[in-house]
């Protein structure tokens, strides 16, 4: 007769938490799942987008420092500046002075 009662009392329960149990069990690991992959989708993404600056160098000077200078910038900082010609549109032009000396 216990069995009968704590499987009645069971069911009892349930019927009277169904809302809850729902809740629980169906809804929340739903809202999980959608929400930890939109935070892991954006883990992945830098947000940090920044454009290319075309940039040209006028080397007056032609040394060798200058020249290591320019090809530095050119192999190592590709992804963030864009060595261009004077006849096209830039954001920035770096000139190197004729006879310029380290201090």
């Amino acid at each position: 007769m216990r069995l009968y009662y704590s499987i009645k009392f069971f069911f009892k329960s349930l019927k009277s938490n169904l809302f809850m149990n729902i809740c629980n069990f169906i809804l929340l690991p739903i809202f999980m799942v959608f929400f930890l992959g939109s935070i892991s989708k954006s883990t992945f993404e830098s947000p940090n987008v920044t454009q290319i600056i075309n940039i040209n160098f006028v080397d007056n000077d032609n040394t060798t420092s200058s020249n290591h200078l320019i090809s530095y910038i050119k192999n190592n900082y590709s992804e963030l500046f864009s060595i261009e010609d004077k006849n096209k549109d830039l954001n920035l032009e770096i000139q190197f002075l004729k006879d310029m000396k380290l201090v």
